[in-house]
């Protein structure tokens, strides 16, 4: 997603989908590098970055949809992201994760947790 014609593909993906939140995986977004998108009917984005132009994960939300975030997480080397928040009156928590190719279930048990332990938050 660091380049024009990428964010272009990526929305014009989008409006065919006719997506209202997104989940988008290896958007490869560098710390201190976000570009500046003009998102049109999308008004909040979530993402992480990391050192180098590689992972990064990201959920876009349309404008729209009434969803408020409480608490954004994200881990060290940019591979998952938790957005907690209300969709409504409804406590809602948005997850976008980016795996490794290689011991997937040893990866993810610890997220999950982590997630879960997040489910647990009141607000």
């Amino acid at each position: 997603m660091n380049t024009p014609p990428k964010i272009s593909q990526i929305m014009t993906m989008l409006k065919k989908a006719k997506a209202n939140i997104c989940f988008l995986q290896e958007t490869h977004l560098r710390n201190g590098h976000i570009p500046k998108l003009s998102l049109h009917s999308y008004n909040q984005w979530y993402y992480s970055t990391y050192t180098s132009a590689s992972r990064g994960v990201s959920v876009i939300k349309k404008r729209h949809v009434p969803f408020t975030s409480m608490i954004t997480l994200h881990n060290d080397n940019r591979r998952y992201l938790f957005v907690r928040g209300k969709l409504g009156n409804m406590r809602l928590t948005l997850a976008c994760l980016y795996g490794l190719n290689r011991g997937q279930s040893r990866w993810i048990t610890p997220h999950w947790l982590k997630l879960n332990s997040l489910l647990r938050v009141r607000f």
